[in-house]
């Protein structure tokens, strides 16, 4: 929580169906749920550089053991987010310079 409040814009994407969890967020942060996708075993940790976006996709192939790949290059990450968005019908726009506050979600 105490990194969630220090961030500009955040995006939590789960796959739950909690409706008390948007009710404890900071303003700037968006709960988007995935259940019913093909997200559901999808882990991204994305953050932003000067030059776009960085991060990390992997997907939960059980037992302990996960498939994916972390990239410095930004049009591979802004590339995996954007087919996430696409399959969450949401945007999430990483390198937007100011956010409106859009608190809640699913």
């Amino acid at each position: 929580m105490k990194l969630m409040k220090s961030l500009p814009k955040i995006w939590i994407i789960g796959n739950f169906n909690n409706p008390y969890l948007a009710q404890t967020i900071p303003p700037h942060a968006t709960v988007v749920s995935c259940v019913g996708t093909s997200l559901k075993t999808v882990w991204m940790v994305v953050t932003r550089d000067q030059n776009g976006p960085v991060g990390l996709v992997a997907e939960d192939v059980g037992e302990g053991k996960f498939s994916g790949f972390f990239s410095t290059e930004n049009a591979i990450v802004k590339y995996a987010i954007d087919m996430a968005a696409y399959e969450l019908k949401t945007e999430i726009d990483v390198m937007k310079k100011e956010w409106t506050q859009s608190p809640g979600g699913y």
